[in-house]
């Protein structure tokens, strides 16, 4: 499945892929190798999106939560770099997102709901909060609340 192909007719077709619990996050009190802590080397943004949406495809989300999901990835993906890794992102780069025009405007210049805004922005957390549960990152780049744009 890949993030800029989804479809929901797509979605539905596709079987759950088999997820072991280690493939899902550490067992516990596990150490997580310096190397992935450091930022998975090669696991880009898309790649996130794609391996973040197989995981709740495995966890039984719905098709709409799937699809609604892999717009708001594609969108980040288009605007940060579905080529960038993770790694390389900073806080910064995700504040200027969550306050870009893309998450925070209609394609008519007014504001978008403030629920739409909030999930928008909720979906990339979620999939960084993943990815460091993966061990593919030490850190999520999350920036503070309150700079966020209303």
């Amino acid at each position: 499945m890949n993030v800029n192909e989804i479809a929901p007719a797509q979605v539905e077709a596709q079987q759950p892929a088999e997820v072991s619990r280690s493939a899902t996050r550490p067992k516990k009190g596990a150490k997580v190798k310096p190397s992935l802590a450091a930022g998975a080397p090669g696991v880009t943004l898309g790649e996130l999106a794609q391996r973040y949406l197989e995981h709740l495809e495995a966890q039984g989300r719905s098709r709409g939560t799937l699809f609604s999901y892999g717009i708001e990835l594609k969108t980040a993906g288009r605007e940060l770099g579905g080529d960038r890794l993770i790694a390389d992102l900073t806080p910064e780069q995700v504040l200027a997102y969550f306050n870009s025009p893309k998450v925070i405007q209609l394609k008519s210049g007014r504001p978008k709901a403030r629920p739409s805004i909030d999930k928008t922005r909720r979906v990339l957390r979620l999939a960084l909060v993943w990815a460091v549960a993966q061990g593919w990152l030490a850190q999520a780049p999350l920036p503070q609340t309150p700079q966020l744009a209303q």
